[in-house]
């Protein structure tokens, strides 16, 4: 299945990327998006998860002219805490601008229920909308860290986090 990311939702406005290349903020979000993924060794456990990575890629190469390599490269991933469905979310922690930065990115009705920057009904609505296209919903939080975390854990990385966007993703 081929999935492509056609849509997001940043600082309070929608892109419709087959319409419009969208802003500086959509290539941050795709850029951070792309942050934190990990492609799995194990192609046949992953395969859907893969091809969410796999399009978030393509369309980071295309807005933000960045592939996986290339974020790797500029921002090492200094820990991450995998996805995993009790949780349906997956934060990894990267060094930005020399600054240490969590990134999660998940399920909207996890994510935004732990950002505390946003209205979280109304971002929840949006997420909702994009569902209801038949997307899949993919929403992108952060948290700067005074630190690198010693003990990186979910209760930590994963809460008071700030939101970056959403993205809705097609299955062609």
């Amino acid at each position: 299945e081929d999935l492509t990311v056609v849509k997001a939702y940043t600082c309070s406005q929608m892109f419709d990327l087959n319409e419009n290349r969208g802003d500086d903020s959509v290539a941050a979000l795709l850029r951070l998006a792309l942050i934190c993924s990990n492609f799995s060794k194990d192609e046949h456990k992953e395969r859907h998860t893969n091809n969410i990575e796999r399009s978030i890629e393509t369309a980071c190469i295309d807005y933000a002219g960045m592939s996986k390599t290339d974020i790797d490269g500029l921002y090492p991933k200094i820990a991450e805490l995998p996805f995993n469905s009790d949780r349906m979310l997956m934060t990894t922690v990267s060094a930005i601008n020399g600054n240490p930065i969590s990134i999660t990115k998940g399920a909207p009705e996890v994510v935004l229920n732990r950002c505390n920057n946003i209205d979280v009904e109304q971002t929840a609505e949006i997420a909702s909308l994009l569902a209801k296209e038949g997307l899949k919903v993919i929403s992108v939080a952060i948290k700067q860290l005074d630190e690198i975390p010693t003990n990186p854990n979910s209760d930590e990385l994963e809460n008071d986090l700030t939101f970056v966007g959403i993205l809705g993703i097609e299955d062609n």
